[in-house]
């Protein structure tokens, strides 16, 4: 049965449950460096399925996309700036696929850049603005309805994902 977030929310509905660490569940599985995380969306969609499942399973009625470090600049990393987009779009989708099937709901998750914004580090606002709005925009298309956004970097990090998701994911 679906349940209304804005409701659950503000009308003291039954409490809202939050999934877990993602990436020790990856681990557990087989995921290993140099490989990122957000790799196995494309590489082993089932793994990622089966965590949201297990998850799921154990109580939560939202789920976190497998998508934390899944921004242009971390991904550059292993040359898979490229492929921001669908890698998002992907996680997203594989969290909704399992999300319907229990009537719960799908956050996109944002981490930091991995870099910091000027002027204590080399990113400009508009070059951080720009990565997010293209994570934001794959996690929007593949069926997240909001974000979450842990660990920013700074109050210019944090600012950059919220302006990214207002202007181009509405």
């Amino acid at each position: 049965m679906s349940i209304n977030l804005v409701s659950q929310i503000f009308t003291g509905g039954e409490f809202l449950i939050l999934d877990g660490a993602m990436g020790t569940m990856l681990a557990d599985k087989g995921w290993r460096p140099p490989l990122l995380p957000e790799e196995m969306n494309v590489t082993a969609p089932d793994v990622v399925m089966c965590i949201h499942r297990e998850y799921l399973n154990s109580g939560a009625n939202i789920i976190e996309t497998n998508s934390f470090g899944s921004n242009p600049i971390k991904l550059a990393y292993r040359g898979l700036e490229g492929k921001t987009h669908q890698i998002n779009e992907q996680a997203a989708r594989i969290a909704r696929r399992v999300a319907d099937r229990y009537g719960a709901f799908v956050a996109g998750s944002m981490g930091p850049l991995g870099e910091l914004i000027k002027p204590l580090g080399k990113l400009t606002f508009e070059e951080a603005y720009e990565a997010y709005k293209e994570q934001a925009l794959g996690l929007k298309n593949g069926g997240s309805r909001f974000f979450s956004h842990r660990d920013a970097d700074g109050h210019q990090g944090g600012k950059g994902r919220s302006l990214s998701r207002e202007r181009r994911c509405s």
